[in-house]
């Protein structure tokens, strides 16, 4: 699945952007440097138009996705909201 705008259109100037400033930082920090990019699952693929495939088009076999999942709980993506369950020390709030 294909990271979509509101409009229902691929994101293809955010991925190649998200690579850039990985890549971007990899020679920054020099040959030996390692990182992780930790970003939503449907970003790390390399055979898609997604930031992963930017990733591995530069880094070929160095190239690694690892996609996460959980079977309980919640999280925050692009709603613009806090979930019920977020606590905020006293005194601040969204």
């Amino acid at each position: 699945m294909l990271p979509l705008d509101p409009e229902g259109k691929p994101r293809p100037l955010r991925d190649q952007s998200m690579a850039k400033n990985a890549l971007a930082q990899l020679d920054r920090l020099g040959p030996v440097t390692k990182a992780v990019v930790w970003v939503h699952n449907g970003l790390v693929y390399h055979d898609t138009p997604v930031a992963g495939s930017h990733l591995h088009a530069k880094l070929g076999a160095a190239y690694r996705s690892v996609c996460c999942v959980f079977g309980r709980g919640s999280f925050n993506a692009d709603s613009g909201r806090v979930n019920a369950e977020t606590t905020y020390p006293e005194g601040q709030s969204d």
